[in-house]
């Protein structure tokens, strides 16, 4: 399956173009209507107080417009937020650090990835999720969903941006039929996404003759592939 927007009406044929010219015939492949979050922008009403900023009541709004509940956990921009989530993370005598040492210690949580990408993701992603965000998780949300209702036994998934080359898909089934030989279960395979950790990944020596490796943390994925469990375990 390939995720689009409707909306983007270039973006979806180009994707779906590129996806018949180049998958496997044959191969079960759609497109597939992602779950638009903007649609909802004007639930949330920002409040006319000091501090600014949206109101629970707009965030119960857009959570019953897009069926789910809203992690309000997310921002850490001041210095109250770190504590929050040092101490949510087990950290010990939280109270007693100054804000220098508690953002010191914070910033130690990301020391296994490159300083250029750690700073970023501090900066850019530790804060208020979007509805485009939301939207996003919906709709492999629900493509999982549905892949578990019909049972398949595995899925592969397309953002709409991604172009796989036409032995990509090939390789991958030779991959799954080689971890099949061997009786080695899996749940998840990345196609294509960026590594985070400044450590290498190990190979899958466990399965001779396979090109994988153990996946270490890892974003920006825009091609995945997930098996029978792997599927239920994020469906349960």
């Amino acid at each position: 399956r390939a995720i689009s927007l409707r909306r983007c009406t270039e973006r979806w044929q180009a994707c779906q173009a590129h996806m018949e010219r180049n998958l496997p015939p044959g191969l079960d492949f759609a497109m597939a209507e992602g779950c638009d979050g903007s649609q909802h922008r004007n639930l949330l009403t920002v409040d006319a107080e000091p501090e600014g900023g949206v109101s629970e009541v707009a965030v119960q709004a857009a959570e019953a417009a897009m069926g789910c509940r809203i992690y309000r956990g997310w921002p850490v921009c001041e210095t109250e937020d770190v504590l929050r989530i040092l101490a949510a993370g087990g950290e010990e005598d939280v109270a007693e650090l100054s804000e220098v040492k508690a953002w010191e210690r914070y910033r130690a949580w990301f020391s296994d990835w490159p300083r250029e990408r750690a700073m970023a993701y501090i900066d850019f992603h530790c804060r208020h999720v979007t509805l485009g965000e939301i939207g996003a998780a919906l709709s492999h949300w629900h493509l999982i969903q549905e892949a578990c209702l019909d049972g398949v036994d595995w899925m592969v998934v397309f953002e709409d941006d991604a172009r796989p080359f036409p032995k990509a898909l090939p390789r991958l089934q030779e991959e799954i039929a080689l971890l099949a030989r061997h009786g080695f279960d899996w749940d998840l395979i990345y196609i294509r996404a960026s590594l985070y950790s400044k450590a290498p990944e190990a190979p899958l020596d466990e399965v001779p003759g396979s090109s994988l490796f153990w996946a270490r943390h890892r974003k920006v994925t825009d091609a995945y592939c997930l098996s029978r469990r792997g599927l239920a375990r994020i469906a349960a």
